[in-house]
């Protein structure tokens, strides 16, 4: 498991898709989560990923994104829990702490391919009107 990740089956689902049946809820993941999310699992590791597009990935997945101290981040997702770190110089992340939150995402359930076979999956139907 990646540094400072720990699994927290205690705690309820949190985030805005928290609740809904599908893993990413019913929003279409844009492109440019998209591709971040595929950068992130791509090798070799990226090199010129952003903190602020972290974080709105993040938020997109659901989840919670709390600051603890100083450039200390407490992510929670899907009962997991990661404490990240906003990088000191600039806003770009290092490789080793792209591969630390690659693993948290994968024990969160997260991956490139779980989401592309959400994405082929139908949206629900709609409730019918019947009166």
């Amino acid at each position: 498991m990646a540094p400072h990740a720990r699994n927290i089956d205690s705690l309820p689902p949190r985030g805005a898709h928290a609740n809904l049946g599908r893993p990413y809820g019913d929003t279409i993941m844009s492109h440019k989560h998209l591709h971040l999310l595929r950068s992130l699992f791509q090798e070799p590791v990226s090199a010129n990923i952003h903190w602020r597009e972290i974080e709105s990935l993040l938020n997109h997945l659901g989840a919670t994104v709390e600051p603890v101290h100083g450039a200390r981040f407490r992510v929670l997702l899907n009962h997991h829990e990661y404490f990240l770190h906003h990088p000191h110089q600039g806003s770009v992340f290092n490789r080793q702490d792209i591969k630390h939150l690659r693993e948290f995402l994968t024990h969160a359930g997260v991956s490139v391919s779980s989401y592309e076979a959400e994405r082929a999956r139908p949206p629900p139907a709609p409730p019918s009107r019947e009166g």
